[in-house]
C-alpha cells in the first residue's frame, strides 16, 4: 500500500500571512508533524490541531545535518503506516533540506509518494524590503555549503544558514 507525506509550509509569520488553501488544508488535519514548534503559525493552530514536532533531534546533534538526516528517517517512518503531512517554515521548497531529502526518497522508493503544498517564502519579503525585482536575477546559496565557485558576482547574491557568526565567517 502507497502512502503519502505531504509538505506544508508555514511561511513566515503569522496565521495573517498563511494561504487561505493552506488553512483550510490545515484545519481538516487531526495530526500534523512539525520539524518544529517554533513557529507563530503553529502558536495560533495549536488550539484545534495535536502538533508533534522534531524539536527534541535538534538538541541531540551538533550539527544541522545530521538534524535534517534524522527527521527524514523519522517522517519515512512514520509513513510507511499512514499518510502523514509534515509542515516546516517557510515554503517547502527553498532552502528546506528535508524536503529535498524526502523528495530525493520518493525517487527510489515505491511506497511512499511526496507531495507539496507552498507557504510564502522568505525571498518575497527580502526582494521586497530591497526593492528588487528577482526576474533580474539571483543566487540563493546555503550557508553551510558554500564553495567560492558558487559566488556570482553578476547576480543578487542570498545566503541562507547564516546562524552564527562561525558560519558568516
Amino acid at each position: 500500500m502507497t502512502h503519502a507525506i505531504t509538505i506544508v509550509g508555514l511561511g513566515n509569520y503569522d496565521i495573517d500571512d498563511l494561504p487561505l488553501g493552506i488553512y483550510r488544508f490545515l484545519k481538516n488535519q487531526t495530526k500534523v508533524y512539525a520539524r518544529t514548534l517554533d513557529h507563530p503559525v503553529i502558536e495560533t493552530l495549536q488550539q484545534d490541531i495535536h502538533f508533534a514536532s522534531f524539536d527534541s533531534i535538534y538538541e541531540s546533534h551538533d550539527h544541522f545535518e545530521n538534524v535534517y538526516e534524522e527527521i527524514v528517517r523519522e517522517v519515512i517512518q512514520l509513513a510507511q503506516s499512514d499518510d502523514i503531512v509534515y509542515a516546516v517554515p517557510d515554503h517547502p521548497r527553498v532552502a528546506e533540506i528535508t524536503t529535498a531529502k524526502l523528495l530525493e526518497h520518493d525517487c527510489t522508493n515505491d511506497n511512499i509518494s511526496v507531495r507539496i503544498l507552498g507557504g510564502k517564502s522568505f525571498i518575497d519579503d527580502i526582494f521586497k524590503a530591497v526593492d528588487v525585482d528577482p526576474n533580474d536575477g539571483f543566487t540563493l546559496l546555503d550557508g553551510i555549503a558554500i564553495d567560492q565557485s558558487m559566488l556570482n558576482i553578476r547576480t543578487h547574491t542570498i545566503i541562507t544558514q547564516v546562524y552564527s557568526a562561525v558560519v558568516a565567517a
